[in-house]
């Protein structure tokens, strides 16, 4: 097909205001690999777990960039 075609909705998100979420939505924290590897790469996750691995490994959190219903 040489045509994108619209397949509906799959997820929902909506922005962090300020950094935060409503109350009953998960938090996506956005964090950035800066350059490690020659690479540049972003990486999203809900678990806070992650986002300390991540950091230990040299990743640079960009902070809460949207929120999604559980």
């Amino acid at each position: 097909q040489p045509i994108w075609t619209f397949e509906g909705y799959v997820f929902r998100v909506d922005p962090a205001l300020n950094g935060t979420c409503p109350a009953g939505e998960m938090t996506v924290v956005r964090l950035y690999n800066n350059g490690i590897g020659g690479v540049a790469n972003h990486r999203y996750t809900i678990s806070p777990t992650i986002v300390d691995e991540m950091v230990d490994e040299g990743w640079i959190i960009e902070g809460p960039t949207m929120c999604t219903p559980p």
